[in-house]
């Protein structure tokens, strides 16, 4: 018995088993195979039948309603015919559509197990980009507003200080009369209402008004307090003026910007929809011409589909008739 050489004996590999997708794909593209080899002569015939079909719907155009039964046989006759090449046609491209229809559904369905789970993947990282930005943005509105909130305070309180000096400016102009006698003082307030020197030296019951007010209007402290009241008066309507200012108006402040930054490659879609929330008001409009017509559009696969249910009973709708054809097979 000859001795064993030492080599190592190589186990057998088992038969590859294939996915049923694979081996479908295989079994199709046998099927096919000869249709590809035969490519050429397959399109050829099928222009063949094409330019028969056309000539066929050539006189069909042409072709009238009968009017007598032995013309109606002979449309039927040829409507036979018609049905038969159909038949035909779609005979002589059927097991390959077929094929490459199944293919087709198998590619897609691999597709989409590759596609699926990254679609979700970037539903997911949208949706969570989208809530960043959003809060982003809704944190740059509140610190925006939060600013035009404290420019405006800054503005009213500077408004406040600036009638508080003005205040100050009219008090110190009115204390130059500090120094007068009750009927001097009456006599300079008399002054600065009536601008009239005797008529004020009268009202502030001097004997010699004309005396008086030659003397009195004569005296320094007497013209530094008509002026000091005439001059408080002014600071006062000046700051009668600043009040009635509107302080918002002129409150500028900066712009806040997100705290978002696009990745490189991103881009930005902005995207605008619709909702309605009055049907009756978006009809009445449309009838009105306020919005394009086009809204009122009817969907008439769904009208079809009401008139298969009602038959002639869809005559009672307003704006619709039925109609009844009959098809000979």
């Amino acid at each position: 018995m000859a001795k064993s050489n030492g080599a190592r004996k190589t186990k057998p590999i088992d038969a590859e088993v294939l996915p049923p997708e694979v081996a479908l794909v295989e079994r199709e593209h046998a099927l096919m195979q000869p249709w590809y080899g035969n490519l050429a002569t397959w399109w050829q015939g099928n222009k063949g039948m094409a330019e028969a079909a056309q000539r066929i719907l050539a006189k069909a155009r042409l072709l009238t309603a009968p009017t007598t039964e032995a013309e109606d046989l002979q449309l039927q006759h040829t409507l036979l015919e018609d049905k038969a090449s159909l038949n035909m046609a779609e005979d002589h491209a059927e097991p390959f559509a077929s094929a490459l229809f199944k293919m087709h559904r198998m590619v897609t369905a691999a597709r989409a197990e590759v596609v699926k789970p990254l679609q979700q993947s970037i539903d997911i990282k949208q949706a969570l980009h989208n809530a960043y930005t959003t809060e982003q943005r809704r944190i740059a509105r509140e610190l925006e507003e939060k600013l035009r909130r404290q420019a405006e305070d800054e503005a009213r309180e500077r408004q406040r200080q600036e009638l508080a000096e003005l205040e100050r400016q009219a008090i110190a102009r009115e204390e130059a009369s500090a120094d007068l006698s009750d009927r001097e003082r009456k006599f300079v307030d008399q002054m600065v209402r009536v601008n009239n020197a005797t008529q004020a030296a009268t009202i502030a019951g001097y004997k010699d008004p004309l005396k008086n007010a030659a003397r009195l209007m004569s005296l320094g402290k007497i013209t530094s307090a008509i002026n000091g009241l005439k001059d408080a008066e002014a600071i006062r309507k000046q700051a009668l003026a600043v009040s009635q200012e509107p302080v918002i108006p002129f409150v500028s402040t900066p712009a806040v910007r997100p705290n978002v930054s696009r990745a490189s490659g991103a881009r930005e879609r902005t995207t605008w929809s619709a909702e309605v929330f009055d049907l009756d008001a978006l009809h009445q409009a449309c009838l009105r011409g306020e919005c394009p017509p086009d809204l009122l559009m009817i969907d008439m696969s769904r009208l079809q589909r009401y008139a298969g249910e009602l038959h002639e009973l869809i005559d009672s709708w307003p704006g619709v008739r039925s109609k009844k054809s009959v098809t000979t097979f």
